[in-house]
């Protein structure tokens, strides 16, 4: 809420004019949730609930739109209720005294117009020793609902033994990229076995475990059991996630020595990767889906990739949309960070679905042991996923001087950022190459993304983000060349928030086809935010760290980050910054583990 600005009527307020009788807001809530950057949403959605409260009192609801606020924090953090245990300390957060917080424990317990129990229409739901928004509450149960459904049904029998051979025949003809034979692992065929055979599979595995070839092999057996790939729907939570799934898929069939007929029509048949809303048929317009309970997906199996970005709605849009006898494979890193809204939700599914179609791939075949900074880097990766900050340190070598970071591991520079900006501008990013192929007509947007995709500058926080992002327009104020990211979904052109593209003399292109005469909301994308970054990889990456210690630097921040490359990882800022993020642990508070027990 802007400073001066009063959902009352401020032009009624400051002609002098009475306002409307209506709850005031208090300046101390306004003030405390202007600091702690809740938002001008969530204050007016407060306000709008404390004004319809015709049961209370001025005080009582002064005491709800604390309430409302510090429940819909908890939401903007993640969490799906607010606990209860809880409630006192986080209005005192807020700059809550005593008894505004003994009137909202008193209030929260008794029945009213807006406060109800499991079962009620109304906006805030008390169940159990939790307080939900009414919405968030209805999701929740919905889905802990389908997943239990999917969790108890039987395994698929019929066919097993056909499957078995169909498997058989597949590891025979193995696909080979790059002269290298991609054979599947033990975890890898189990995942393939699973996934054809339960209603619900879950594959969890970080960046370079075989997950394509894991999809791979399920398409190459589904097509040997006569299941036309019509009747398979392959998606993403976001736009460059499903069409790097596409991508994935369509190289590695591709790569099958001399295929089969049954393999080569894989191909011609299997529909396109896309995102989940254009799969589930969001309608801007209206603000719905087409595909839900009532309409369901026509497909027999349903193979969605980087789970982890998936919230509570969306994933319990799509478990409503499938059939009963559909099957949905889920892919995704459980350790990475979870979707930006509310849920964990594929931490929940993988905890719930252990030994009952959770498969975990631990091998990583994209980096070479033999290689030091490889060795390195699946070090570093895996010490933070078992929580050995020993290990973790002494993988990482420690450079004084930017002039010495040798983007080979895992390095730390502590000092001499500024240089180290310079550096990655010139070595990395603005290269005598790149500078080259921006100026040619007709512009190779291929060739454009394949550069940029080798390199990734990743911030904690929005601030060092724009604060590189100004620093480089600084140096490079033609624009022509830059990088750009989509800020809000533009559903005319195609277009989702986090889309990547670049600016060229005739326009800005994008990553799935150019868009020239794209007019939306976009910003400069030389640094991003790791949680913009999930679903990305490059071979490079460098990751700004905060000055200060920050709460939204986590374990599970630092594993998204650095998993993003490939061939060596710089992190910038200090040994204090790296101990305190990996001390700390997101925290989601979620009822779905509880509702199936």
């Amino acid at each position: 809420m802007s400073p001066g600005l009063t959902p009352l009527g401020t032009v009624r307020q400051r002609l002098g004019a009475p306002s409307p009788k209506a709850t005031p807001y208090p300046d101390w809530l306004v003030r405390a949730a202007r600091e702690r950057d809740v938002g001008d949403e969530a204050l007016y959605l407060s306000w709008e609930l404390a004004r319809t409260a015709t049961d209370l009192d001025p005080e009582e609801r002064e005491a709800l739109l604390a309430i409302a606020v510090a429940s819909l924090d908890s939401l903007r953090h993640g969490s799906t209720h607010l606990p209860l245990s809880r409630l006192s300390e986080r209005l005192k957060y807020f700059g809550a005294g005593d008894e505004l917080v003994a009137r909202a424990e008193k209030l929260i317990v008794q029945p009213s117009e807006l406060v109800g129990r499991s079962g009620d229409y109304k906006p805030l739901i008390v169940d159990g020793e939790r307080l939900y928004h009414q919405r968030v509450h209805r999701q929740e149960e919905s889905f802990a609902r389908s997943l239990k459904a999917r969790l108890d049904a039987k395994t698929e029998r019929r066919r097993y033994m056909k499957i078995l051979d169909a498997l058989d025949r597949v590891l025979v003809h193995p696909v080979v990229v790059n002269e290298r034979v991609v054979r599947l692992s033990a975890e890898q065929q189990d995942a393939v076995r699973t996934a054809v055979t339960r209603p619900l599979t879950v594959v969890s595995g970080g960046p370079g475990t075989g997950k394509t070839s894991v999809v791979v092999a399920i398409l190459r057996v589904l097509a040997r059991i006569d299941v036309a790939m019509t009747d398979v729907a392959l998606a993403a939570p976001t736009g460059r996630a499903a069409r790097r799934m596409a991508e994935s898929v369509d190289h590695a069939l591709g790569a099958v020595p001399e295929p089969k007929i049954v393999d080569g029509g894989i191909l011609e048949t299997l529909p396109k990767a896309r995102t989940l809303h254009r799969l589930l048929g969001y309608s801007p317009a209206r603000g719905q889906f087409r595909h839900d309970e009532t309409n369901p997906l026509p497909y027999e199996l349903v193979i969605v990739d980087e789970a982890s970005m998936i919230d509570l709605e969306l994933m319990d849009r799509l478990f409503s949309a499938l059939q009963p006898q559909a099957k949905l494979v889920l892919l995704g890193d459980a350790d990475q960070l979870p979707s930006i809204h509310a849920g964990a939700v594929l931490g929940d599914v993988v905890s719930a679905s252990q030994n009952r179609g959770s498969v975990e791939l631990r091998e990583n075949f994209r980096i070479d042991r033999k290689d030091a900074a490889g060795r390195a880097l699946a070090e570093a990766f895996r010490s933070i996923r078992t929580e050995d900050f020993h290990t973790l340190m002494k993988s990482i070598a420690a450079r004084r001087q930017a002039s010495e970071v040798e983007f080979h591991g895992v390095e730390l520079l502590e000092e001499d950022h500024e240089s180290f900006l310079v550096r990655w501008m010139s070595d990395r990013v603005l290269t005598p190459g790149y500078l080259a192929l921006i100026q040619q007509e007709p512009f190779d947007a291929d060739a454009v993304f394949s550069h940029l995709r080798t390199h990734g500058m990743l911030a904690v926080t929005n601030y060092d983000a724009d604060r590189v992002n100004k620093a480089y327009r600084g140096r490079h104020p033609s624009r022509q060349g830059e990088p750009v990211q989509v800020l809000r979904n533009d559903y005319e052109r195609g277009l989702f928030n986090g889309e990547r593209g670049v600016i060229s003399a005739s326009g800005i292109h994008f990553e799935g086809g150019a868009s020239n005469a794209f007019t939306g909301d976009f910003s400069t994308a030389y640094a991003i935010t790791v949680h913009k970054s999930q679903g990305a990889e490059y071979d490079h990456v460098a990751i700004w760290l905060p000055r200060y210690d920050h709460p939204l630097l986590t374990r599970e921040l630092l594993y998204t980050a650095m998993t993003r490359a490939r061939k060596s990882v710089t992190l910038l800022g200090s040994k204090e910054a790296v101990s305190a993020g990996f001390g700390r642990t997101l925290e989601r508070n979620t009822g779905i583990l509880s509702r199936l027990a």
